[in-house]
């Protein structure tokens, strides 16, 4: 009898469960992180902008990032080694969405020139004013090199 009421409970509990379950407003993105031969990239740390969740990649580079709710999410992907893009996602509904996320081997990435340095002159007596070389007036900005 006892062991009867138990499993009535148990049964009760589960179905409980399920109800609450089957009623989540969870939202979810699925997606997998590739580099730029489409190989797999486990280990990532995927997360989300506004912040609400973060995971890692499984071993074949994929995550699944749980919401609370609906929203437009950045979705990036950082692993020590590798440059990413952010990618846009539209969460809504109780649809998944997929966002797939390329990540480039820094020895990939594009070499940035840094931009020269531009000295700016005084239109009176054209003497340059940059830090180095303020007060001094007896030279002219293009006779200093």
């Amino acid at each position: 009898m006892r062991d009867k009421m138990i499993k009535n409970l148990l049964l009760i509990m589960l179905g409980l469960f399920c109800i609450a379950c089957a009623t989540s407003q969870t939202k979810v993105i699925l997606g997998a992180v590739m580099d730029n031969n489409n190989k797999p990239i486990g280990g990532a740390i995927v997360s989300t902008d506004p912040p609400t969740s973060t995971v890692a990649t499984d071993n074949l580079g994929r995550y699944t990032l749980r919401l609370d709710k609906e929203g437009t999410y950045s979705v990036r992907a950082d692993i020590l080694g590798y440059l990413s893009e952010p990618v846009t996602v539209e969460v809504k509904g109780d649809d998944l969405t997929w966002a797939d996320i390329k990540i480039l081997p820094e020895s990939m990435a594009p070499v940035v020139e840094p931009l020269p340095v531009v000295k700016e002159t005084t239109s009176t007596n054209e003497t340059s004013t940059d830090s180095a070389t303020e007060g001094q007036t007896d030279k002219k900005w293009w006779e200093k090199q």
